[in-house]
């Protein structure tokens, strides 16, 4: 095994040393970032669990589940920002703000309130009642859905991703936090968001047992060649 393991890091001596420790990083990100996080949460429980908006938002973020769906999540049409990039400006990924059916809706039967129209966007569909919108703007939202898996054709008009504004979102938490350009985004847009907004990365689910198992096995592997492609060549050789 020794000496197997000299070839092979003498191998990889041949790569730069940046290379060679962004390999182990990659590796390391791999294993405890993924592998071990959804192998640990396939023993717990192995489905997503179902929880409101108000229960996500008063749960500690230790005891967040990796997966978790969100079945009451209010989101107004098109109140989302996007990154783009290359040449072809192809749509990357969305970022959009989540809130609470009780902050931005109004039932029908309120609008005897002296409400100004001002307070008010559009009319909404639901499966029961019709409904009303109240301007988001005005909402601090403290949940925001990443999702890199949508298409342009989603969004444009013959598009279906916002055409129900009730709908379960299903995705991960792994603990990311919106960074300074995708709070700009919001802020351009008019869309108030906590920059301690909780980020769910909506479609994203859990890799099987075994194959999780398979990427630890290999992660450390690699970091340990990485590693090792570290030790002086005159003592690799030796161990040959």
């Amino acid at each position: 095994m020794k000496k197997i393991l000299a070839k092979i890091a003498l191998l990889f001596k041949n790569l730069s040393f940046l290379y060679r420790l962004i390999g182990i990083f990659v590796a390391g990100y791999l294993v405890f970032g993924m592998a071990i996080p959804d192998i640990r949460f396939n023993i717990s429980t192995g489905k997503a669990i179902e929880m409101t908006l108000d229960q996500l938002l008063t749960t500690p973020a230790d005891d967040i589940p990796r997966y978790l769906k969100i079945k009451d999540a209010v989101v107004p049409s098109s109140s989302y920002v996007e990154i783009r990039s290359g040449k072809s400006n192809a749509l990357t990924t969305i970022y959009y703000p989540v809130y609470s059916s009780d902050d931005v809706t109004i039932d029908i039967e309120d609008l005897n309130n002296g409400l100004s129209n001002d307070t008010l966007k559009g009319v909404v569909d639901s499966t029961e009642l019709i409904a009303l919108m109240k301007k988001s703007y005005s909402v601090n939202s403290k949940l925001v859905i990443h999702d890199s898996n949508v298409k342009d054709a989603d969004l444009g008009s013959t598009g279906t991703y916002f055409s129900n504004p009730k709908f379960t979102i299903e995705g991960k938490y792994d603990g990311e936090k919106l960074n300074g350009i995708i709070l700009n985004l919001f802020k351009e847009s008019g869309l108030n968001v906590s920059p301690e907004a909780i980020v769910l990365s909506r479609g994203d689910t859990g890799m099987s047992t075994n194959g999780a198992v398979m990427l630890v096995i290999f992660g450390l592997l690699t970091m340990l060649i990485g590693v090792s492609s570290f030790i002086p060549e005159a003592t690799l050789r030796t161990w040959l």
